[in-house]
């Protein structure tokens, strides 16, 4: 479970950072685009049209992955509260029934304290050779 917190909240955020610094060095990008506005001699303006939709996809696609690696992280973290606390849960219903068992809070402690077929008549238990 910890290394999932640890994906969550380090790891995942870290990751998001990365895209959003893509992103905004992308976006600087924007004010040169006047560079490409020169005669048609040199092709300027179809690589223009080609290099800024290449960089808006690209700035598209990494700002949304930045929200998906941030979102996921969330979920995650969340996920795992609610895995501990639901363990918490069960770790508690587990000794009420271990309570049970040994005859804190039934008529017998025999089910729990005693192995399982350990009477007199049992074979004795032979561990290894």
């Amino acid at each position: 479970m910890e290394n999932l917190r640890e994906v969550a909240t380090v790891y995942l955020p870290r990751m998001a950072n990365d895209y959003t610094g893509l992103t905004s060095s992308l976006r600087q990008t924007t004010g040169t685009d006047g560079a490409f506005d020169r005669s048609g001699e040199f092709g300027a303006q179809e690589f223009k049209a080609a290099w800024t939709a290449l960089r808006d996809l690209i700035w598209t696609s990494s700002d949304q992955t930045s929200d998906n690696l941030y979102a996921l992280g969330v979920g995650l973290k969340s996920a795992v509260d609610e895995f501990c606390a639901n363990d918490e849960a069960a770790a508690a219903a587990m000794d009420a029934e271990r309570a049970t068992f040994e005859g804190k809070n039934g008529p017998s402690g025999l089910e729990w304290n005693q192995p399982y077929g350990n009477d007199e008549n049992a074979p004795p238990l032979v561990v290894g050779k």
